[in-house]
């Protein structure tokens, strides 16, 4: 029977790797792939080269400038990365059908290795030498100097499988993209693993020290427990990952619902490893936008006209995708980097843009209830977050049976007739007009009371 091997690849400062890659003479630089100059953005990606130097993602461009005047901000392409993503992911589907994408620079693989198996698994030759002396460095790491002999061989193959990935994409994509791999017994451990070693690394945690080695990591190392999750676990004692793991299921259910089983699940020994073949699809589990503005607003009208274009986004693909929602959720970001977040559930299913938006207008006005002096928001926002979760099909909307509300989903209807057909900005709310003037009036309107409907 083959044993099933997980082996996560995280690319290395992918966009600005990619930028490097195109451009030579970026190569050895501080770069930091951000916004067009003179925008408020924040840092996508830093270069090795500008991590080193104290750069960081997700820092504000301005400050990130200010620590290093000789960073060089290079405006995103996202087409660009998305187009050398997929040239990765093939690669990636040429060793397994087992592939499942976690992110634009990110994946899951899962590698099936039976005792039996020959050299001829292998679909890139590396020298022996080169192969041992790699693997030789792990095993030092994680068996404190023994012998190469006790990394199991299936592990072993699993290895020389990786620096074959390792080797394809720097032939194919090039030398300068490279990734860091992680190969272990689940999905949490191998992602770790690819971490602790960066860039261009590859640590294998076969199954005899897997629990010591994720024992070894704080819980905020564990990807879908932040600082706020930490803290609040830590209200229950439960400081380390070891704790999580013997913490009682039923208070974790109770306190977090299904997700503090979930959680408990992920640093269990067995872990979670189900991936399925890439060609068959995952159902979404959530869908929403997020904008940073180019100026901080404290303006409450201003505020929900980006909600309300976020909102339309949000529901234009509900909507494409025959799909509804039960959840609502809205995180607004201020100028000092504190943020505010809130998601309500609502007792049936909807996915028009008007239904989402009143729901979405109603969570904005209490999280800046208290940051609102009458006048102006303080301090201002320089972020707003818009997405629906719990997904259904749309078969599951309950019909409302009041004229008003029919009319109002055959409006819908027509206009994302419109905008199919025409463009998507073909017609809009005039409300949007308020944060995002460039658009051209002639486009058309969509809005309530006087003027054009």
């Amino acid at each position: 029977m083959p044993n099933n091997i997980i082996l996560h690849i995280d690319m290395d400062s992918y966009f600005a790797s990619v930028e490097q890659q195109a451009n030579p003479a970026l190569r050895g630089k501080a770069i930091a792939i951000g916004g067009k100059p003179g925008e408020r953005t924040i840092v996508a990606t830093a270069s090795r080269e500008a991590k080193k130097l104290g750069i960081k993602t997700a820092m504000s461009t301005w400050e990130a400038k200010k620590i290093l005047p000789s960073l060089i901000i290079v405006p995103g392409n996202m087409a660009k990365y998305i187009d050398v993503s997929q040239r990765i992911f093939k690669i990636l589907r040429s060793f397994t059908p087992y592939v499942k994408v976690f992110s634009i620079d990110e994946a899951f693989l899962k590698i099936q290795i039976s005792k039996s198996k020959s050299q001829s698994l292998s679909r890139v030759k590396l020298g022996d030498d080169n192969f041992k002396c790699k693997i030789k460095k792990i095993a030092r790491t994680f068996y404190e100097k023994n012998d190469l002999h006790l990394l199991p061989p299936t592990w072993r193959k699993a290895g020389e499988i990786a620096l074959n990935i390792k080797e394809k994409i720097r032939r194919e994509v090039g030398e300068y993209i490279t990734g860091s791999i992680g190969i272990a017994p689940n999905k949490i451990i191998a992602k770790l693993a690819s971490e602790h070693q960066k860039p261009n690394g590859l640590v294998i945690v076969p199954p005899e020290i897997a629990n010591n080695f994720l024992k070894s990591k704080k819980l905020t190392d564990i990807c879908g427990i932040g600082a706020k999750t930490a803290r609040s676990l830590a209200e229950i004692d439960i400081n380390t990952i070891s704790d999580l793991q013997k913490a009682d299921p039923y208070q974790l259910r109770r306190r977090y619902g299904i997700m503090g089983l979930h959680l408990q699940n992920w640093v269990s020994e067995k872990g979670e490893n189900n991936i399925a073949p890439y060609w068959i699809t995952t159902e979404e589990k959530s869908i929403g936008h997020s904008e940073t503005l180019k100026q901080d607003v404290n303006k409450i009208d201003k505020i929900l006209a980006l909600a309300l274009r976020l909102t339309h986004k949000v529901g234009r693909r509900l909507r494409t995708r025959k799909m509804c929602a039960r959840k609502i959720g809205v995180n607004i970001r201020f100028s000092d980097f504190s943020s505010q977040e809130k998601t309500i559930t609502l007792a049936s299913y909807i996915n028009e843009t008007d239904q989402i938006f009143t729901r979405v207008k109603k969570i904005i006005l209490k999280l800046l209830s208290q940051n609102f002096d009458g006048q102006k928001i303080r301090p201002p926002v320089r972020l707003i977050g818009i997405w629906v979760a719990d997904l259904s099909s749309q078969n599951f909307m309950t019909q409302s049976l009041f004229a008003k509300d029919k009319q109002q989903t055959k409006l819908c209807q027509a206009l994302d007739k419109i905008n199919d057909r025409f463009g998507e900005k073909s017609i809009f709310k005039a409300q949007t007009l308020l944060i995002d003037p460039e658009i051209k009036i002639a486009q058309g309107f969509v809005g309530k009371g006087s003027g054009r409907e």
